[in-house]
């Protein structure tokens, strides 16, 4: 398939056609945006304190977190079928929380902020709607994931955890979530990648798209991540292998 109809590119925030997103992710279910994210300061971030920190702190285990810590900087391993998470979805990864209210430890917020931005236009919300603060009861987990080389995966998937909560909570908008690619592939990994069912196909689609690069998905999207460089070792304080950011609203919930 032509897959420049998936790319759509601009300049800034503002320039963005929320019909014309909308109408790819009807067509195709899929969408990426492109020239919003600056590739080279990622990488800096990526290279110097992301890398820094995994290498000096200590994973978490992959429940049993308090609410409150993942409002916090908040490290864990995300391994196994995730049943804990309302649904069967096998996934080898790490994520690592770093909320918009707290420092800009990675120095990434600006990509946090900015995949936000994304989501809340495309909902037709506020530009700046709950980054910074709870609003609607609803604040924004902006988090990192990364597969680490030596098989970092998730399968195929919907997301509808997330839509649910927010139908739930009679949100005015709709659920779209916006994903930052942190890494290059070719040049961080070498196989595997983010994946998403295309017409009928499985689309290995970091083959096209570069560092920067927001993907849009809907609840209808089904996607997931490639094993990442399985003839590889793994490497549990390292940052090697397939990084992205997010930023999904989550339901503030009560302390337990």
């Amino acid at each position: 398939m032509n897959f420049d109809k998936l790319i759509y590119e601009l300049n800034d925030i503002d320039e963005i056609l929320i019909d014309e997103i909308k109408n790819r992710l009807h067509d195709y279910n899929f969408c990426i945006i492109r020239g919003l994210l600056d590739p080279k300061l990622i990488k800096i971030a990526i290279d110097s304190k992301l890398s820094d920190y995994v290498k000096n702190n200590t994973d978490s285990s992959t429940t049993g977190e308090n609410p409150s810590e993942i409002r916090n900087i908040f490290m864990k391993m995300s391994i196994g079928n995730a049943r804990h998470g309302g649904v069967i979805r096998p996934r080898f990864k790490r994520v690592i929380y770093n909320p918009m209210n707290r420092t800009n430890t990675f120095g990434l917020d600006f990509v946090f902020e900015r995949l936000a931005q994304v989501r809340n236009v495309l909902s037709n919300k506020d530009k700046n709607f709950a980054i910074y603060k709870i609003e609607e009861g609803l604040w924004t987990a902006a988090r990192i994931h990364q597969f680490p080389v030596g098989g970092g995966f998730m399968t195929l998937h919907k997301d509808t955890v997330l839509p649910n909560i927010l139908k739930d909570k009679k949100f005015s908008g709709s659920f779209f979530q916006p994903l930052a690619l942190l890494t290059q592939k070719f040049e961080d990994f070498e196989k595997g990648g983010g994946i998403a069912l295309i017409n009928k196909d499985i689309v290995e689609y970091e083959n096209f798209a570069t560092r920067g690069d927001i993907v849009i998905y809907d609840s209808n999207s089904i996607h997931g991540v490639q094993d990442i460089d399985t003839h590889l070792k793994f490497e549990q304080r390292s940052i090697k292998g397939r990084i992205s950011g997010l930023a999904t609203l989550y339901e503030m919930r009560n302390d337990s």
